[in-house]
């Protein structure tokens, strides 16, 4: 199987041409490589990277097992099959990071709006990324409509929910980079009126 990415918890293959197989790291190593790789400052603090790592193991196998309940939304998630080990699989989409290359001012407003309603959707289920990492969390799929893909690290309890969504994580700098000038700008006015606590 092809090597498409790695994120923090697992590893992401080709498993077919439509469908991706997510194979949770089992060496401590791999997963503070990854860590490293976004927060590198983390290196000067080893006991908090190790228990960084305990968590999103735990984090990891608790999400799975809420989302395995969850066949309501599961297309919403890239209709994943959920393995005990933690391994699963997902439908091929377009992570949004590609995505956004070379797309219009008009499709890129678009996108964030569909976005931005589209965690909003989420949240009122039941479910929060706990990051909303616009740019590498989500995807695109085949019809066009936003799925979440990272399914490691979610937010299921209402209270847990509203609290995440006052943090307002998807503003986080580093999130956000990637974008230019005018698409941040309109990022974050979007998901500043479309997407709040209720």
């Amino acid at each position: 199987m092809r090597k498409l990415g790695q994120g923090w918890q697992v590893t992401v293959h080709e498993y077919t041409d439509t469908v991706v197989y997510k194979k949770p790291h089992t060496s401590f190593f791999v997963a503070a490589k990854s860590i490293l790789k976004d927060y590198p400052s983390i290196v000067l603090k080893p006991h908090k990277l190790l228990k960084f790592v305990k968590n999103l193991r735990a984090q990891q196998l608790n999400s799975l097992t809420q989302i395995s309940l969850r066949h309501d939304i599961s297309t919403h998630l890239g209709d994943p099959v959920i393995e005990k080990s933690g391994t699963y699989y997902q439908n091929k989409v377009i992570p949004m990071n590609q995505y956004i290359k070379g797309i219009s001012k008009n499709d890129f407003e678009t996108l964030v709006v569909d976005y931005a309603d589209f965690v909003k959707y989420l949240s009122r289920e039941g479910v929060l990324d706990k990051s909303c990492n616009f740019l590498k969390n989500f995807g695109i799929n085949n019809n066009g409509d936003p799925v979440l893909i990272d399914l490691g690290e979610l937010y299921f309890d209402a209270q847990e929910i509203r609290e995440q969504i006052k943090r307002k994580p998807w503003a986080r700098p580093q999130f956000l980079l990637p974008l230019s000038d005018w698409q941040r700008e309109e990022f974050l006015k979007v998901m500043e009126v479309r997407f709040t606590v209720q």
